[in-house]
């Protein structure tokens, strides 16, 4: 055989070899980066969670039902309430740490929750036991009140003005000026015949909806 023949026999062989090796080191490297099978039990990743559901605008009539229970407390009380709607979690845990506590003062207790790391928003409300009972036992609401707050402040205000109106016209609120100075704990009687309500939750006013007015 001559020099030439194995000379290209020689050269093919590496040839062939050099792209084995290649083909090999590529295979590992592949099987080193692809990430490992998601463990039993695992939570999944991030990208495997479902995604949150942006927040839907409400239109006026449905923030009119959504701001109906607190409409007619005083200015101070209601921002108060909007304010700390946006911690849901913070209302319950301000609800179940008053329930042991309500033999205590009103100073003792205003003491005793400067300790704590809530929202100053949700430590005013317990002055307000009712009020704050009914924010916790009604999370739900309260957390979309505090997504509405937040998404369309604006709307939500001119929803309480609206309300308060149609409380005046029906005789509940005397003037816009003038609130009730305590939470009520709910309309006579007669208004909750008279009323067409939308909204009933426990302890809260109940007032008419827009189709009255």
């Amino acid at each position: 055989m001559s020099r030439l023949n194995l000379h290209i026999i020689t050269v093919s062989l590496t040839f062939v070899a050099a792209c084995a090796l290649l083909a090999a080191a590529s295979q590992d490297q592949t099987q080193q980066e692809a990430p490992p099978p998601p463990a039993s039990g695992a939570p999944p990743a991030p990208s495997q969670l479902p995604a949150q559901r942006p927040y839907q605008q409400e239109n006026p009539e449905q923030l009119q039902q959504l701001v109906a229970p607190i409409a007619l407390y005083p200015d101070p009380l209601v921002a108060s309430i909007l304010a700390a709607s946006a911690y849901p979690s913070e209302i319950a845990q301000a609800y179940d740490w008053l329930a042991p506590r309500r033999n205590l003062s009103p100073q003792e207790i205003a003491t005793e929750a400067d300790k704590q790391s809530w929202d100053p928003s949700v430590k005013s409300l317990l002055a307000f036991p009712p009020v704050l009972q009914n924010l916790a036992t009604n999370l739900s609401w309260t957390s979309e009140l505090g997504d509405a707050y937040y998404n369309q402040p604006t709307d939500v205000t001119n929803a309480i003005q609206e309300m308060r109106r149609q409380a005046k016209n029906h005789k509940i609120l005397k003037s816009k000026s003038a609130p009730p100075r305590r939470p009520r704990a709910g309309p006579s009687r007669s208004w909750r015949r008279k009323a067409d309500c939308t909204r009933k939750r426990p302890g809260w006013p109940l007032l008419p909806s827009s189709r009255n007015v």
